[in-house]
Formats: C-alpha cells, sequence, structure tokens
C-alpha cells in the first residue's frame, strides 16, 4: 500500500515538473513575442516619423515652388508690360514726329500767310469771296486790288505769292529729278544683273 502511493506521488510530481516545464516554455515564447512586437512598434514609429519627415520637406518643396512659379510669372508680366509700354511710348514717339512732319510739311493756312505780314485784318476780303491759301496763290496784282486790297499790301502780297509759287515749284521739280536719279539707278542696277546672269550661263 504504501509503495503504491509513493508511485502514485512520484507519477504526480513528475506530471507537475513537466506541467512547469511547458508553462515556463510558454512564458518564454510570450516574452519573445513581446519583444518581437516592441520591435515591430519601434520600426512603425521611425518609419511613421520619417514619412512625416517627407511629407513636410515635400509640401515645402512644393511651396517653394509655387513661390518660384509666381515669381516668375510676375517678372514675365513686369517685362511683358514694360516691354508694351516701351512699345507704346516709342509708337507715340513716332506719331508724333509724324504728325510733327505732316504739320511742318503742311501749306500754312491763309490766316497764318496773313499774319505773318501783318495782313490779318484783311482776312475778310478773302473768306468772303471763299478763298483759301491754295486760292490766293492763284492771284495776280489786279485781282487782290478787286478784293479791296490797298496798294502797299497789294504789292507785298503779290511779292510773297510768286516768291511761294517759285519755291514749291524748285521743291517739284527736285522731287522729280530725285524719281528720275532713282529710276536711273534702278535701271542700272537690273542692267548689271542681267549681264551677271548671261555671263553667269556662258
Amino acid at each position: 500500500s504504501q509503495v503504491l502511493t509513493l508511485a502514485k506521488s512520484v507519477s504526480q510530481l513528475s506530471i507537475d515538473i513537466q506541467y512547469n516545464y511547458t508553462l515556463n516554455d510558454q512564458i518564454q515564447n510570450l516574452r519573445h513575442d513581446m519583444e518581437m512586437l516592441r520591435s515591430q512598434m519601434v520600426i512603425m514609429k521611425q518609419s511613421f516619423v520619417q514619412q512625416s519627415n517627407n511629407n513636410k520637406l515635400n509640401e515645402n518643396h512644393n511651396h517653394n515652388h509655387q513661390q518660384q512659379q509666381q515669381q516668375q510669372h510676375q517678372q514675365s508680366n513686369h517685362m511683358v508690360n514694360g516691354k508694351n509700354s516701351h512699345n507704346k511710348e516709342s509708337n507715340n514717339n513716332i506719331n508724333g514726329k509724324k504728325v510733327d512732319k505732316i504739320k511742318k510739311d503742311d501749306p500754312p493756312t491763309l490766316k497764318q500767310f496773313l499774319k505773318k505780314f501783318g495782313y490779318e485784318k484783311y482776312l475778310k476780303n478773302f473768306e468772303s469771296e471763299k478763298i483759301g491759301i491754295t486760292e490766293l496763290m492763284l492771284l495776280d496784282e489786279e485781282r487782290l486790288q478787286k478784293l479791296g486790297i490797298p496798294m502797299g499790301p497789294r504789292l507785298r502780297l503779290s511779292k510773297e505769292i510768286k516768291n511761294f509759287n517759285n519755291h514749291n515749284n524748285n521743291g517739284i521739280h527736285k522731287q522729280q529729278q530725285q524719281q528720275q536719279q532713282s529710276m536711273m539707278d534702278g535701271n542700272r542696277q537690273q542692267q548689271m544683273t542681267d549681264n551677271f546672269n548671261i555671263y553667269a550661263v556662258v
């Protein structure tokens, strides 16, 4: 009976020891799993921090890029506006010069012509007969007398009308000479070109 009891005790003790070993193995496995989880948590945290930093860098880069594009766009607009302003000023200067040239080349009005010699008080005599500066240049001393112009102003106006007509005739003659010279130069150039082509063919 004692032997049987002892055998049961030994068997129970063996079972307890085996259970303890199994329990220790499970505890070790749990510890190992906990360490693995901790390592994974650390890695995940580092990855999250790295990703956040990358996102911030990308945001800063995009923001800087947008600022650079805006600055370039503003500079381009400024250059275009400056160029347009310069072109507008140039056009205004050119147009102003053209207007000045036209005004300079235009013949004087009848009032200006008479005022030059102090005869503007006779303007009504001409206006009543619908005579302008163009018609004035066709008048002789006799016709001026019929308009009621006194002898002194009449003689002066006749002389100035002749001078004005002679000046215009000289200008027209000079212009015709220039046109003829240009035509002659063009003919010479064409003849030289034709001769060169003939020699080239030969």
